[in-house]
């Protein structure tokens, strides 16, 4: 029961919190992780830019 309270109090405490990733281009899996890390464990919002050596991930990204 304490451990549902404490994650009812940080997300109140997150509310309107946007996370924003900045990729680098030498380690995509790190992009990824850190994205699944915010919108799953945090539950907030993300934006990606991803690094302009990798213009491949683009057309996934809209499709999502």
């Amino acid at each position: 029961m304490e451990s549902e309270e404490k994650d009812t109090e940080e997300s109140n405490n997150e509310s309107g919190k946007v996370a924003v990733v900045l990729g680098a281009g030498n380690q995509s899996m790190l992009t990824i992780i850190d994205v699944l890390d915010n919108v799953l464990r945090h539950r907030r919002p993300v934006i990606v830019k991803h690094h302009p050596l990798r213009p491949g991930w683009l057309l996934p990204m809209l499709l999502s």
